[in-house]
């Protein structure tokens, strides 16, 4: 009984240890360290301190001794010694280390990759091309890949041998796979050159990375190992999805993911975490599903998982709907007149399809279009209404800044000029248009001049304005008093008032106007209706000249007794004597007086009379 138990021990070690040393590396997982030097114009920028122990160099893209520049492109180094080369994979702008080595060996690049998980595979890889074209006595180059602890502790170790010279140059690929030991999360990544410098000994290094693998793992869609399959659209329907990985953990945990935009992003399928999975084939589309593999506790870390093979599923319909347009005289899938056509196909898959065409016929536009209808002259800020018996035609201008046109014909003058107008009937069959140059006119007066004759007191229908002016669109008419003149012209028999003159040209364009003409009566002599009673009652009025106040610019009135004694003077129209001398009333009788005054257009008049003044 003992003899069997430690059997039974001894089989259960031997099958972990197997499991445990398998090399899991039949598929990868997404870069945990992708360096691609990135991309600009030379120079490119210095690494990060600590990933080198070489001297940056920046005067051109060809390094001494001793040093490294990050270049897209190489060419004539050392004259001609170095090959001409761009980054691995051929992009002109992509950076890509360029490395002269140092006379003693030396780590060129270093680099700590953090997050890892005990007992997962990784795989490392870096590009790397010799430098040097050609010559006896060539160092080549020779490169040691450490993988270690952070104390140091080798855990991996690879190298290349002597990288050749080859002809023609070309980039190649320098990879292994390791295991993390238990409790080991950080390593640290180190390329040493164990050349030394001198007459070679020179590289490019790309496109480093550093990523977890896992156990192989082939699809199957319908026990069929096809990575792509296409399949009708149906209510109900599905398809299975299964899949067979290989031995390598301890414990496998999955996780299918898709993708419906070509692999650019991949979701998790809620609840998918078998190794088989039935998709519903309810939805047309494109979807592409993997397989995402890990040690149990890991499926949730991008850093130490792995994924399967892309399989893809494209959901077809059973029955489409066509919409299509051709030209008279074309035909489509067979057909050449307007109408709806129904075909039924038979599919090898056996999705049996109807397929439905709605064929629309298009005539080419007539030529030639009709002749566009309306005007040739608009004026400035007026519109004018172009037409064309052709339909559904667009109007454009040629020249907007001039005249525009809306979608209706509607032409609107903006400035002087002349504007191309086009009417364009086109489709997918043809185009053709018609023409028409529109003029805008209505260009300023070059002068205009206004002679007025004011009406009189006693006439006062006989003021007059005249009306000339000059341009380039004459004759020009003006309206006054709802008549319109020819200018040059005279209108009479105008009364007192203000007057506002519009003018317009030979093709009725409002261009200018005359405004706020002013006419006035004329107050001279003929409008004196002054006067000073010959008779007044001191307790009633007062003596003194009355009416005509409105056209008398200044005045002076006295009044005298008989003995030519100066009794009162006033140079005011509204001041009158009272009969009074220093507060004495006078006697009744007859009194002289002098009346003087100037009308406005500075005419003089002098009056005299006698009033009697009765108590």
């Amino acid at each position: 009984m003992k003899n069997y138990l430690l059997l039974a021990i001894l089989s259960m070690a031997i099958l972990f240890n197997k499991k445990a040393d398998a090399q899991c590396t039949g598929s990868i997982g997404d870069p945990i360290l992708n360096e691609t030097f990135g991309a600009g114009t030379n120079p490119g920028p210095p690494l990060a301190a600590g990933i080198t122990t070489m001297t940056y160099w920046n005067n051109t893209y060809c390094p001494n001794d001793g040093y490294y520049s990050l270049t897209n492109y190489t060419s004539g180094c050392f004259s001609s010694h170095w090959i001409t080369t761009t980054d691995h994979t051929g992009d002109p702008n992509g950076y890509f280390m360029l490395v002269n080595a140092s006379y003693t060996p030396s780590d060129f690049y270093v680099r700590t990759v953090s997050g890892l998980c005990d007992g997962t595979w990784y795989k490392f890889s870096a590009w790397i091309i010799n430098m040097f074209s050609s010559g006896k006595n060539t160092i080549l180059p020779n490169i040691t890949f450490n993988i270690e602890q952070k104390d140091g502790t080798v855990l991996k170790t690879y190298g290349t041998g002597d990288i050749p010279l080859e002809t023609p140059e070309q980039w190649n690929e320098y990879s292994f796979y390791f295991q993390t030991p238990q409790n080991v999360s950080d390593v640290v990544l180190r390329m040493r050159n164990n050349a030394p410098g001198g007459n070679g000994n020179d590289l490019g290094l790309d496109d480093i990375t550093f990523r977890p693998v896992g156990p192989t793992t082939q699809l199957a869609v319908n026990g069929s190992l096809n990575n792509s399959i296409s399949v009708c659209k149906k209510s109900g329907g599905s398809i299975h999805l299964s899949s067979t990985v290989q031995s390598c953990y301890d414990s496998t945990v999955y996780q299918w993911q898709q993708s419906v935009d070509n692999g650019g992003t991949w979701n998790n399928v809620p609840g998918a975490i078998d190794s088989n999975y039935t998709f519903n084939t309810d939805k047309v589309g494109k979807y592409q599903y993997r397989l995402l593999l890990a040690q149990f506790g890991n499926i949730n870390t991008p850093t130490c998982r792995a994924y399967s093979p892309t399989i893809t599923i494209n959901v077809t319909e059973s029955d489409t709907t066509l919409i299509k347009s051709i030209c008279d005289g074309d035909s489509y899938l067979g057909y050449k007149k307007t109408g709806v056509y129904v075909d039924t196909f038979i599919a090898n898959n056996g999705c049996d399809s109807l397929r439905t065409l709605n064929l629309t016929v298009i005539k080419s536009p007539p030529s030639p279009l009709d002749t566009i209808a309306g005007i040739t002259t608009v004026c400035i800020n007026t519109t004018s209404q172009l037409s064309d018996k052709t339909p559904n035609g667009v109007w454009s201008s040629k020249n907007t800044s001039i005249a525009t046109i809306d979608d209706n014909g509607l032409v609107t003058g903006l400035t002087v000029g002349k504007a191309l107008i086009r009417y364009l009937d086109s489709n997918m069959c043809g185009q053709d248009s018609a023409l028409r140059t529109i003029s805008v006119i209505g260009t300023k007066l070059t002068s205009k001049d206004t002679v007025t004759s004011r009406p009189t007191c006693i006439y006062p229908l006989t003021g007059s304005i005249s009306i000339a002016v000059t341009g380039s669109e004459s004759p020009y008419t003006f309206n006054l008093n709802g008549n319109t003149y020819t200018a040059p012209f005279k209108i009479s028999n105008l009364g007192e008032g203000t007057y506002n003159v519009p003018i317009y040209n030979n093709a009725g364009c409002l261009v200018d106007s005359i405004t706020n003409i002013q006419l006035s009566l004329l107050h001279d002599m003929t409008c004196d209706t002054l006067y000073v009673p010959t008779a007044f009652v001191p307790t009633q009025q007062t003596l003194k000249p009355y009416g005509g106040a409105s056209f008398i610019k200044e005045l002076s009135f006295k009044v005298y007794n008989r003995l030519g004694n100066l009794l009162f003077q006033s140079n005011s129209l509204y001041k009158g004597w009272n009969g009074e001398v220093d507060g004495q009333l006078q006697e009744s009788g007859a009194y002289i007086w002098y009346l003087d005054y100037t009308f406005n257009n500075n005419q003089q008049k002098h009056t005299k009379g006698t009033s009697v003044m009765i108590r």
